[in-house]
């Protein structure tokens, strides 16, 4: 087994593309650790080819495995389903977050609606760091979203939403900041 785990390695660090049909093939073997060896290699090899197999294993593969593969996924990039899925149950919170700033991209749409969701939902904890994604993004509509349901938002989410702004210089919403903040007795 050793063996297999340098082989996928080494076809790994020296950028094999040509070798992700072989590497993807132990996405079906029963060992986790071998499973999570290769969807890493066909993470850093990132070669489109490879989301297929990468999500197969994901559905059907050892759970133990699971993160590395949606690391794979992200790493490669995904289209905006497989974002959602992986947005609303990656196995941790920086894969969510990584497939929400993939979503953001391609359907600023969706990912609104899913950013509504997380706003409802203070104990996930993604939550912080997908707030501060969605301000992030390169398009205003996310932004002027967050910046608009402030008032509604509850405490901590205001928080996360006021400092991420504050982070960013987001000079813009300076004036719908200052007049959300109360005024000083």
């Amino acid at each position: 087994a050793d063996e297999k785990h340098g082989y996928i390695d080494a076809l790994a660090y020296r950028g094999e593309v040509r070798a992700a049909r072989d590497i993807a093939r132990y996405l079906q073997a029963d060992d986790p650790l071998l499973v999570a060896r290769a969807a890493m290699a066909l993470g850093k090899l990132q070669q489109r080819r490879s989301l297929e197999p990468l999500v197969a294993a994901r559905n059907r593969g050892p759970a133990a495995a699971r993160p590395a593969i949606e690391l794979a996924l992200v790493a490669i990039g995904v289209r905006p389903a497989l974002a959602r899925d992986l947005v609303t149950s990656g196995s941790t919170p920086a894969i969510r977050v990584a497939a929400f700033r993939q979503l953001a991209e391609q359907k600023p749409r969706a990912a609104q609606r899913i950013l509504k969701e997380i706003l409802a939902e203070p104990a996930d904890p993604a939550r912080p760091a997908i707030i501060r994604a969605a301000l992030e993004t390169r398009g205003r509509f996310l932004r002027d979203y967050l910046v608009d349901t402030l008032p509604a938002s509850d405490p901590a989410a205001q928080q996360v939403i006021l400092a991420a702004v504050a982070d960013a210089a987001r000079t813009e919403y300076e004036p719908a900041l200052l007049a959300f903040l109360p005024a000083a007795p």
